[in-house]
């Protein structure tokens, strides 16, 4: 079977009623439209594969077609649910990069970065990083190297 991409285009509503008992059944039936790897459309009935038809449309998922009768699919609904996963990690993964990255750089220029300090006041800028200020000397106001600035 082929896989390609496809998409419920719409959910058909049919309602029946039994006259002799006066029982009315509801179905819905989902619309699907893909395109196969030799380019042919396909628009389809989907009787299954759906958990919740009634809010299927507009629905991405991943068809698996006979390439001899592309009449014959099933969906796969567990690789779109798959691919969330993967691309919640890769987010996960970036942000966690990125907070180290902010941690690191933070703790280049003040080594007691994260550490509570008792009165620490707020620090004159002209005097932080400078070699000529009070910088290296007072036990508040790291000394950053010539050349090397802290980020803000």
């Amino acid at each position: 079977m082929a896989a390609v991409p496809g998409r419920v285009v719409a959910v058909l509503r049919s309602v029946t009623h039994d006259p002799t008992d006066g029982n009315t059944w509801t179905s819905l039936m989902p619309v699907v439209a893909f395109t196969t790897l030799d380019g042919k459309e396909v628009t389809a009935y989907c009787e299954s594969g759906l958990p919740d038809p009634a809010g299927s449309r507009d629905l991405d998922v991943t068809v698996h077609y006979a390439p001899a009768d592309p009449a014959v699919f099933v969906l796969d609904v567990e690789a779109e649910r798959r691919s969330w996963k993967r691309d919640m990690a890769v987010d996960v993964v970036g942000v966690l990069v990125v907070a180290a990255a902010a941690v690191v750089g933070r703790s280049r220029c003040d080594p007691g970065a994260g550490q509570a300090r008792r009165g620490a006041g707020p620090v004159p800028p002209a005097s932080v990083g400078t070699s000529d200020g009070p910088a290296g000397k007072h036990p508040r106001i790291p000394r950053v190297p010539p050349g090397q600035s802290c980020p803000r």
